[in-house]
């Protein structure tokens, strides 16, 4: 029995396999820099992280899976949102932390890149589904559940359609690349779309027609 403070024998293994995650994820998050995501392989990864493909494979099956990682290790924090007490508070939020990572050139470009890829590739097109949308859609579900609790929504409002066109549109201005990406054009955006979920009968917003 090993004597008290002392690390047990499965407890070296987790580091290791926290450290080769650290090394994968800061080898990748360099080479995108470097050439980029379509230029990106696994192989150029392994080389720089010092281990082997099979390493990076048991924690991510794709390169789309790396790359999206990646993504969130940077911007996560920018991606979520508190109980801000109100659901425009929550929705500005949302759509504030999204515009600011789209208008980075590091995390745009390789959203873009993801996009154009999921064209192609239905397994790209899946990972972005569930490693990326998945989790942001239930934080704006949660934002849009709390502002019906509140009273502050129309008792019809269409859960999915309400966050397609909040965040539908910020897509387009990332890959259209016709108008800025910016505070501004999220202000504009949460103000019609309130406009169009605002329950005429709650107090202090004032979008009644």
């Amino acid at each position: 029995m090993p004597e008290p403070g002392m690390p047990t024998r499965s407890a070296a293994p987790r580091k290791r396999g926290e450290a080769a995650r650290v090394a994968i994820r800061t080898a990748a998050a360099g080479l995108l820099e470097q050439v980029g995501y379509r230029a990106l392989t696994l192989d150029d990864v392994a080389a720089a992280a010092r281990v082997s493909k099979a390493t990076i494979y048991r924690h991510w099956p794709t390169k789309a899976a790396l790359a999206i990682s990646v993504l969130l290790d940077r911007a996560g924090a920018q991606l979520t949102f508190p109980d801000t007490g109100s659901v425009r508070g929550d929705l500005h939020q949302l759509l504030a932390g999204l515009v600011r990572t789209m208008a980075d050139p590091r995390d745009g470009g390789l959203l873009a890149a993801l996009i154009a890829d999921a064209q192609l590739d239905p397994r790209t097109a899946e990972t972005i589904r569930t490693d990326l949308l998945a989790g942001r859609r239930a934080d704006a579900r949660e934002a849009l559940r709390r502002g019906s609790v509140r009273g502050e929504l129309r008792p019809d409002l269409d859960v999915e359609t309400t966050i397609d066109s909040l965040v539908g549109p910020v897509y387009f201005r990332l890959l259209a690349g016709h108008a800025p990406l910016d505070t501004a054009f999220a202000d504009a955006l949460i103000e019609n779309v309130m406009r169009g979920i605002h329950s005429s009968t709650a107090d202090g917003i004032g979008y009644d027609a």
